[in-house]
């Protein structure tokens, strides 16, 4: 695992999202950054199969959103464009699995709260939020979805994404059995805490970027499958034990287990869904601390006493603010990385129950199961 120091806290930041494994559907939310890349041509901007098909109509009122008042771009007016007639039937494949073609409603709620959230983090970062609300209002005066609808829908991507991230890691899995020189696969473990399942992605050049995934009801089965099942040449005895030691240091599952025996304790995901939730309905100076506080106390951990559990940690709450958005992410970061008190960062709020994002997994066994402390 990655141990960060302050010198690549910043590094750290920028290449978040390109150390992901192979991608698989997490989120309600979409991720319009991403979205809008599907639709580029090779010099990064709209292609113009896109906007050809588009009527003269839809293209000149969605170009007036924000941007160039000609051009349709920045990435939320080609999400929009996406979604009227003509655009809609040729959209590639990948486009049409992050955004329903058939369901105009969940289409506009993904839309909308993609254009609300930017806008309060434009608002709250010094930003023009008129493109933002303009899309907003765009996107409302279709009638699939109110403006309430989507901060409803808002709140609950939001949950989602903290779920989905605080059941997943990112690892390098290794395989010494293969001659050849590309030994590492890049692998995701994902853990279902409704169902116990675990689900296994990994690719690399060992697997001619094939991206192979294995599924278990259990990290001991999940292990029994690699040795024996269809692609167990894919693994060496090594390897398996890490999938099962790194399997146990998923984050939610970390703290499910800690509150098992200690049923009064606050999980850590909620507190961080409830602090972003209420940044983004009030972005405000309070808000933000405490987000802010909530990356500085892991960030803090990992330096100091940095575990792979912190690490798994750290890129957890990582991962789900740079998926809300990107440029508060990286305020966020830049800000910690440039504090000289990271300890005066990481203590905001004044709350006890935030303690428990600096903890390292053998001090939280220590305190919530063996209740040594």
């Amino acid at each position: 695992m990655r141990k960060l120091s302050l010198a690549l806290l910043a590094a750290c930041a920028v290449s978040l999202a390109a150390q992901e494994a192979p991608a698989t559907p997490e989120s309600i939310l979409l991720n319009v950054g991403n979205y809008s890349k599907l639709f580029l041509n090779g010099g990064g901007t709209l292609a113009g199969k896109y906007s050809m098909v588009a009527s003269a109509n839809d293209y000149e009122r969605i170009a007036r959103l924000g941007g160039g008042e000609i051009d349709i771009d920045t990435p939320l007016e080609i999400a929009l464009l996406s979604t009227c007639a003509g655009v809609i039937d040729v959209r590639p494949i990948e486009a049409k699995n992050m955004l329903p073609a058939n369901d105009p409603r969940t289409a506009d709620l993904k839309l909308g709260a993609a254009a609300y959230m930017d806008m309060q983090a434009a608002r709250f970062m010094g930003n023009a939020p008129a493109p933002s609300a303009a899309a907003l209002k765009f996107i409302t005066d279709r009638g699939n979805a109110t403006e309430a609808d989507i901060k409803d829908f808002v709140k609950q991507g939001i949950a989602h994404a903290v779920d989905a991230e605080f059941n997943k890691i990112i690892f390098l899995l290794e395989n010494s059995r293969t001659y050849s020189s590309a030994r590492s696969h890049n692998a995701r473990l994902t853990h279902d805490a409704k169902t116990g399942q675990y689900t296994l992605s990994y690719g690399g050049a060992y697997t001619n970027n094939e991206t192979r995934t294995i599924t278990a009801n259990s990290l001991e089965a999940l292990a029994s499958e690699m040795r024996t099942g269809r692609y167990k040449v894919d693994f060496d005895e090594a390897g398996i034990k890490s999938v099962e030691a790194n399997g146990a240091l998923i984050p939610a599952a970390v703290f499910d287990g800690w509150k098992k025996h200690t049923t009064n304790m606050v999980n850590p995901y909620e507190l961080l869904t409830q602090a972003l939730a209420n940044f983004y309905t009030t972005p405000n100076e309070t808000n933000y601390k405490i987000v802010r506080g909530i990356l500085a106390r892991t960030t803090l951990a990992d330096l100091v006493d940095g575990d792979d559990f912190t690490d798994y940690l750290w890129h957890s709450v990582s991962a789900v603010l740079a998926s809300l958005n990107q440029g508060l992410y990286d305020k966020i970061s830049k800000e910690l990385w440039q504090n000289d008190d990271l300890i005066s960062a990481a203590e905001i709020p004044n709350d006890p129950r935030y303690g428990i994002f600096t903890l390292t997994k053998a001090a939280g066994d220590e305190i919530f199961v063996s209740k040594k402390r």
